[in-house]
């Protein structure tokens, strides 16, 4: 049971690797080909160089070239500063000029932000950097990318935690070449935040897997989790995906590896009030701060924009939304509540042919376009563009993204589970989650980047399978054969 339950999270995994891949033929066929095959090759040349010349571990062991090479990735995000920007727009507007008046202590766009409460805790942590860096978009870019290298520390410590410092440091590089973490960095919008907040989360919780064995400090670390996990979802409410994972993975643990019951009823408890509890408290700060009460199903709005066959599940204009807020008497829970039904009924009104159509364009809306939008962004957003750094990185995001694409299909050589490590599968299980819970709301190209956290440990944690693994395993054969002898 344990093994089929495995393969079956394994599998699904795979097919909707598989079918990012595929998604991306609709948009570029030519570049998603000749990627792909480029990202297949040069895995599998550094696979027999590695075998041979064992370059991976070499690489990991020489700190001169590692330091250097986190320079190097530090200062393609530094050279961000060098560029001129044009005017801020559209969701970035709103979090940028919010975040100038909160500073300046002028009012703020209270109803907006009564609706969707998610965007308060970025305007405010912008807003408090505006007060001693000056209201620039430059002092939003510096901010993201501290928070940015954050997340790098924070997957290097994961990966030293669960594996080791030569595994920490794959982890830590494929972390800093991140194109697209790169790319959002220059936005003044909080995707760089999320992903950071989504890390620690990971981290924390690999912390808790080790210790179970340690008295009263598993406790601890279950209330730490469930508070670090609210804060995430303060920034992006997507985090009951997380919990829901961490649930799974829970029933997994006690029906196939003999843990403790009460121990994991008792810290998933833990996690689960202490999460709500945040949530509950931050809820009451941001509604006395807009001066209204907030909504407690906030998702209607979304999951009505989600349901809409024309936009294909993506941002449209509804001139009923804008209607709610010259309403005197205006109500974000009635908006959602509003909406909800709305999007009930069109779910009603669509036949199970329909129903899947729609969420397979939803699927290519919110994967096939991550690379170009990644892209776009950065050659959109700057005026003084130089036309071989836009080429280099336009090649470099597309190399980034198939390799990471093509990296995770090679989880199907863990279906015979001889060497897969299950402390992996929430990992997989928060993929599987973040990638089929975005098909009930809105979807956008940018809202796929939150799944890259887990997607980038796995690809990590693969490579090292392939690469530093198999390596050290055929040292060990070696110097048995010697022993032998």
């Amino acid at each position: 049971m344990k093994k089929f339950l495995t393969q079956t999270v394994l599998a699904i995994f795979v097919l909707l690797m598989i079918c990012i891949y595929l998604s991306t033929f609709k948009y570029n066929m030519f570049i998603a080909t000749v990627m792909g095959v480029f990202s297949l090759l040069f895995i599998g040349l550094i696979y027999i160089l590695n075998k041979r010349y064992g370059i991976i571990t070499k690489l990991l062991n020489n700190k001169v070239l590692i330091i250097s090479l986190i320079l190097i990735a530090v200062l393609l995000r530094l050279s961000l500063f060098l560029f001129h920007y044009g005017d801020v727009s559209s969701d970035e507007s709103t979090f940028f000029w919010n975040a100038v008046s909160l500073a300046k202590g002028d009012d703020i766009n209270v109803k907006y932000i009564a609706v969707f409460p998610y965007l308060f805790s970025y305007i405010n942590l912008l807003s408090l950097f505006f007060r001693i860096f000056g209201s620039s978009l430059y002092t939003a870019i510096g901010l993201n990318i501290v928070i940015d290298l954050i997340g790098a520390y924070f997957i290097y410590l994961f990966g030293k935690k669960m594996f080791n410092k030569n595994v920490a440091l794959l982890f830590l590089l494929i972390w800093l070449f991140n194109p697209f973490q790169i790319a959002w960095c220059m936005r003044a919008m909080p995707l760089v935040v999320v992903n950071t907040t989504i890390m620690i989360c990971l981290y924390v919780f690999s912390s808790l897997m080790t210790c179970f064995d340690k008295k009263k400090k598993w406790i601890f670390i279950s209330f730490l989790l469930g508070v670090v996990i609210g804060i995430s979802n303060s920034f992006r409410p997507i985090m009951i995906i997380f919990i829901i994972a961490i649930f799974l993975y829970y029933l997994y643990l006690f029906l196939f590896n003999k843990y403790n019951l009460k121990k994991l009823l008792l810290s998933f408890l833990i996690i689960f009030i202490s999460y709500t509890c945040y949530n509950s408290v931050n809820n009451m700060f941001i509604s006395s701060v807009v001066d209204y009460e907030l909504p407690s199903n906030g998702s209607g709005w979304s999951v009505y924009v989600g349901s809409n066959i024309n936009s294909n599940g993506a941002w449209f204009y509804e001139p009923e939304f804008d209607a709610f807020f010259d309403d005197d008497n205006f109500s974000p829970t009635e908006l959602h509540s509003y909406f909800m039904e709305r999007a009930f009924d069109n779910y009603k009104s669509y036949d199970a042919f329909t129903i899947v159509n729609l969420m397979i364009n939803k699927f290519c809306v919110l994967t096939q376009n991550v690379y170009h939008s990644a892209y776009g962004n950065f050659e959109g957003r700057i005026v003084n563009g130089n036309d071989i750094y836009n080429l280099f990185f336009k090649a470099f995001i597309y190399f980034y993204w198939f390799l990471i694409i093509i990296g995770s299909i090679f989880m199907f050589k863990k279906l015979d589970l001889k060497k897969f490590d299950d402390r992996m599968l929430p990992y997989v299980l928060l993929v599987i989650g973040f990638l089929l819970s975005h098909l009930l709301v809105e979807v956008a190209a940018r809202y796929f980047l939150p799944i890259l956290v887990p997607l980038m440990i796995i690809v990590g944690y693969l490579f090292n399978s392939l690469l530093i693994d198999n390596n050290v395993d055929k040292k060990k054969r070696k110097r048995d054969v010697l022993n032998e002898n």
